[in-house]
């Protein structure tokens, strides 16, 4: 065949990784052969809810049947009951700035928290994602920054809490930069698809100290943890901070509607009630993306789900203390329905790749690792079944 016209994602366009799709089917998809493939890593990591979610697909077509589109100044019922839900969920006052996507949800904080505290200077992490913008990039200690060559002036990098444990060298490059100029730093809470490195409960303590001591804000990025997907609610959750903004997208809809959110707390949130709020998109606040955050708010309290996902957290539980006995595995993280599986290998894991959707395993891969992330209500035999696929794949790799 000819060049396609269309272009894939983060991908030499002559040689992608890609899935031939006939048909999705709830936990995966159906190839043009009828081949079904399992996925575990719930797609880019955001459809956590399986592909057929009865509950969440007739949200959606209820949604289209009452107010399917609105312009930003509106208001109606679901957007200030979702938007009280969502704050209630969070545990703490603020308000909600909608967006369509996890680096419009961290573009908006930045522009936020630079407008508020009249300072320029973001710091992020230099093992880190978050977004594919310009501005979002420019943060992200990732491959994908260094390819494009993306920098911003006001930007400044720290070491992950592995390399920086006590935060000496953190409090060292902010006194060399000069704390009055520092807006906020941003994290992600729980690194994803970069590694699932998991902080200590006393590195947050020590961060929020540091910040409150210096009045610099903090911007957590729950794209990929929120909603479920550590075992809590929110990521954050599993610690003892209180954010200044929380960013939301993937598993924020289900997946099944390009959609993220901005909280902002809201000692921040009054400061635009007399000021223009310099942020503006056009599809913001959409009805469908509304109505998917207030079905999936449902879901993650439904009795039956919290049952199958607590079973599911065991099992992943089980599949690591199996893993941990492979001399070809030689380090595993994980919290919640999220793990990430080092592997003793210096080869291409396009090959190990390629070798688990030949045998029937959707997984994604980075470096030398195995990022799983499975749909978080998948049936526990299921899982358990597709589990046990991948243990053997990797004894036999």
């Amino acid at each position: 065949m000819g060049h396609r016209k269309y272009f894939h994602t983060w991908s030499n366009q002559n040689n992608p990784k890609v899935i031939e799709l006939k048909d999705t089917f709830e936990w995966g998809y159906i190839t043009p052969s009828d081949d079904k493939i399992f996925d575990l890593s719930s797609g880019s990591y955001h459809q956590s809810f399986g592909l057929k979610n009865k509950q969440l697909i007739d949200a959606l077509i209820h949604q289209l049947n009452e107010i399917p589109m609105a312009i930003p100044k509106t208001e109606f019922t679901l957007k200030t009951e979702v938007s009280q839900k969502l704050v209630d969920r969070i545990g703490f006052d603020g308000r909600i700035f909608y967006t369509l996507s996890g680096a419009e949800s961290n573009e908006n904080a930045l522009k936020m928290v630079r407008q508020f505290t009249k300072r320029e200077i973001i710091l992020s992490c230099e093992n880190s994602y978050h977004g594919a913008t310009s501005g979002s990039l420019a943060l992200s200690g990732d491959w994908r920054r260094d390819a494009l060559g993306t920098s911003a002036p006001g930007q400044a990098f720290i070491p992950n809490f592995y390399n920086d444990p006590d935060l000496e060298k953190t409090k060292k490059i902010i006194k060399e930069i000069g704390a009055d100029k520092i807006a906020a730093i941003c994290l992600e809470t729980i690194t994803g698809g970069n590694g699932v490195y998991i902080p200590p409960e006393s590195y947050y303590i020590e961060l929020e100290k540091i910040c409150r001591t210096n009045d610099i804000k903090i911007i957590l990025d729950e794209v990929i943890c929120g909603f479920g997907r550590t075992g809590k609610d929110f990521g954050f959750q599993n610690y003892p901070i209180k954010p200044d903004f929380i960013t939301f997208a993937k598993s924020i809809s289900g997946g099944y509607f390009p959609f993220g959110a901005t909280f902002v707390s809201e000692d921040i949130a009054s400061f635009f009630d007399s000021e223009v709020l310099s942020c503006g998109l056009t599809n913001a606040s959409h009805p469908i993306g509304l109505r998917l955050l207030d079905e999936v708010l449902n879901l993650t309290k439904d009795a039956n789900f919290q049952n199958t996902l607590k079973e599911n957290i065991n099992l992943l539980s089980h599949f690591k203390d199996k893993l941990l006995k492979l001399d070809s595995v030689s380090e595993i993280r994980s919290i919640g329905m999220l793990m990430a599986i080092e592997l003793n290998t210096n080869k291409d894991m396009r090959i190990f790749w390629e070798n688990c959707l030949n045998n029937g395993l959707y997984i994604n891969t980075t470096r030398n690792m195995i990022i799983l992330c499975p749909y978080l209500n998948y049936p526990n035999d299921l899982l358990e079944d597709c589990l046990e696929k991948l243990l053997n794949i990797i004894q036999n790799k």
